[in-house]
């Protein structure tokens, strides 16, 4: 369990979820962590309240868990249990496990002018993102976008608030580095909240995989 210096709580429960008590309105919400299996190994907050999830890998979100994108590039050791998490005001990542601890190669945030300039490049088409669709609410159909910075193998699929898978718009299809658009019709599916999750794996131009995936995560809501 952690808390921001907004006074909001953040709790990590045994079945990939993350609680979130909002201070200012006095209540909780629950969002779907990245984890690859059941349970928590470690969860931290930074400086800028950005807060970090590690089960089988390492992955931070900017928006109080209703997103995640992985931190997983250029390592091997986030394939062993992590025990803990920890963040320096210079902007490193580290965790810990059986190895050892270890250090993100290169500050994953920093303050000031920096911050602005990190958010807009995360606009380019040439980092991997997962944008909110459009229209949302929607009925009965929406716009997914996303970016890739290299050519990809991407996963779109979108489930229910219960877990269940409800639609699939891309299954380790190829896509190049670039801005993409998937649409969904949601003509079947019931009125409410739903998650839509990317899975991007990074592809070398013979097709040889060349990193961790990019993995995201958004809510949108369907009113009829």
């Amino acid at each position: 369990m952690r808390a921001n210096a907004a006074g909001d709580i953040f709790a990590a429960s045994s079945f990939n979820r993350l609680w979130v008590y909002n201070n200012a309105r006095r209540r909780w919400s629950t969002h779907p962590v990245p984890a690859p299996a059941a349970g928590l190994d470690g969860l931290t907050i930074d400086q800028q309240n950005n807060i970090y999830w590690g089960r089988g890998g390492v992955y931070r979100s900017t928006d109080n868990g209703v997103s995640w994108a992985g931190l997983n590039s250029g390592t091997s050791h986030l394939a062993l249990s992590i025990t803990a998490l920890a963040t320096s005001p210079q902007g490193y990542v580290f965790m810990s496990n059986w190895d050892g601890i270890h250090r993100s190669a290169e500050p994953i945030f920093s303050s000031g002018l920096a911050v602005a300039r990190d958010q807009e490049s995360d606009k380019s088409p040439f980092s991997f993102s997962l944008a909110q669709n459009y229209p949302n609410p929607f009925n009965p159909t929406t716009s997914i976008e996303f970016s890739l910075a290299q050519d990809a193998l991407i996963t779109l699929k979108v489930y229910n608030l219960l877990g269940q898978h409800v639609s699939t718009l891309a299954d380790r299809e190829y896509m190049e580095a670039g801005t993409g658009v998937l649409d969904l019709d949601g003509s079947s599916l019931p009125s409410g909240v739903y998650i839509y999750r990317l899975a991007a794996e990074p592809m070398s131009s013979e097709g040889i995989p060349t990193g961790h995936p990019f993995l995201s995560m958004k809510k949108m809501a369907l009113i009829k």
